[in-house]
């Protein structure tokens, strides 16, 4: 992703914060869902404690960047091109409209539909086939990252 998406975003988040050019967990977490990564809080808290060199609880944007330039963070999702990962994402990010990171069956449904509709996948996929490879057996909903994967591995 360029660089001045990333930084496009990071303004968006950093704005909202004490004025000092840092973002806290929870703008962590907002930042990355735009960027293409869900993360659970207790993920953003993770990554945090991991960035946040000096203790202060926020994460400078060169703190950020580094980490988000490492290679091991996101390669399940390399496979995708920049422009069908913003596809995906948007797709996703619109069925998920509590911005929870997972879809419903129903919203899986329906984005199933959709991403049909507009040629994003081929009209003979059923959503049943898919739903059962996506679910999360814990929380029956199907997650944003596993969501972008099998989209990648589906060569949309």
């Amino acid at each position: 992703m360029d660089e001045v998406v990333i930084l496009s975003y990071w303004k968006k988040y950093c704005q909202s914060s004490a004025g000092d050019n840092t973002i806290d967990a929870i703008e962590l977490k907002n930042l990355c869902y735009d960027l293409g990564v869900y993360l659970y809080e207790e993920q953003a808290v993770v990554v945090l404690g991991n960035l946040d060199l000096d203790g202060s609880g926020t994460v400078t944007y060169d703190e950020f960047l580094r980490w988000w330039r490492t290679e091991h963070k996101f390669d399940k999702l390399a496979s995708l091109a920049d422009d069908e990962m913003q596809k995906a994402i948007s797709y996703f990010q619109y069925f998920d409209v509590d911005r929870n990171g997972v879809v419903s069956r129903s919203e899986w449904e329906a984005l199933h539909a959709d991403l049909i509709t507009n040629g994003m996948l081929d009209a003979a996929s059923g959503p049943e086939s898919a739903w059962s490879e996506l679910v999360d057996e814990v929380t029956n909903n199907i997650r944003f990252n596993d969501f972008l994967t099998w989209m990648g591995l589906a060569n949309c």
